[in-house]
């Protein structure tokens, strides 16, 4: 379902409809590490800035940080009120804020470090299908099935 090429390009993450992401090393033939923890189709996948950590989508109304050195699981982003999946994902430039795209056609801004729902951006009048982070951070461009981009500064 997506795949993320790392910062320094040695590397990449990808996910799949099968729950789970994978940790790829270009130089060698098979994945590194297995990343578990939804219960979803994964949808969507993106590194963070630094290349330690990535986030994936899911629909099982999770987002989720993995770290690349610890192996594991680091945070969910996600509550008992959000029963809608998950489509999209990248986070800021310093890596504080995850920026998740859903299927209520809202983008949810998440805390990475304290797991809290910060803002709920809306304006799109059908699902989100992807999201990103300009490379100097200044803005998000989320876009839709209701056939609009959306620049938020």
């Amino acid at each position: 379902m997506g795949v993320a090429i790392s910062p320094d390009g040695n590397n990449f993450v990808s996910c799949a409809i099968d729950m789970f992401s994978f940790y790829w090393d270009i130089r060698a033939p098979r994945y590194i590490y297995r990343f578990t923890g939804h219960e979803g189709d994964v949808n969507a996948i993106a590194y963070m800035k630094n290349g330690r950590a990535f986030g994936t989508a899911s629909d099982d109304a999770t987002a989720k940080m993995f770290d690349i050195r610890a192996g594991k699981q680091m945070q969910s982003y996600g509550n008992e009120e959000i029963s809608i999946g998950v489509t999209s994902i990248d986070f800021s430039t310093s890596g504080r804020y995850l920026f998740a795209g859903y299927d209520d056609y809202s983008c949810m801004v998440w805390d990475t470090l304290s797991g809290d729902r910060l803002h709920v951006l809306q304006g799109h009048e059908n699902r989100l299908s992807t999201l990103g982070v300009n490379i100097d951070g200044t803005a998000l461009c989320t876009g839709g099935w209701d056939n609009l981009l959306k620049v938020w500064a």
